[in-house]
């Protein structure tokens, strides 16, 4: 859709005869966002088949998503646990604190998650 020669933004700038504002897709943001952050931790993937999350992949299915437990982090990176139990715990309090029908439905699915 957004594709720099012949994607729809392209087309409809050529046909209106101006450029448009391009506002990306809240979800492809937040690709970005999650993308961005395991450069940060895991460094540069190797391909579009990321190998880390082919165990996950893989077993999906088996997964019992009522049943879960808090992340495991390897002990090289305990020193993100802080930023995740101050993440966990904002995010718990947002949750508790809000009313449901206020919050995107996005925003209160990926808080949830």
């Amino acid at each position: 859709n957004s594709g720099h020669r012949q994607g729809i933004v392209v087309r409809l700038e050529a046909e209106f005869g101006r450029p448009l504002l391009q506002l990306p897709c809240r979800h492809h943001i937040l690709e970005l966002v999650a993308g961005a952050s395991c450069y940060v931790v895991y460094g540069t993937t190797t391909g579009p088949k990321e190998q880390l999350f082919k165990k996950l992949i893989d077993n999906w299915g088996n997964l019992d998503l009522k049943k879960y437990s808090p992340l495991e982090l390897p002990r090289h990176h305990r020193e993100l646990a802080g930023l995740v139990k101050d993440i966990v715990t904002f995010l718990q309090d947002w949750l508790q604190n809000s009313s449901k029908e206020k919050l995107r439905h996005d925003y209160l699915e990926l808080a949830t998650l």
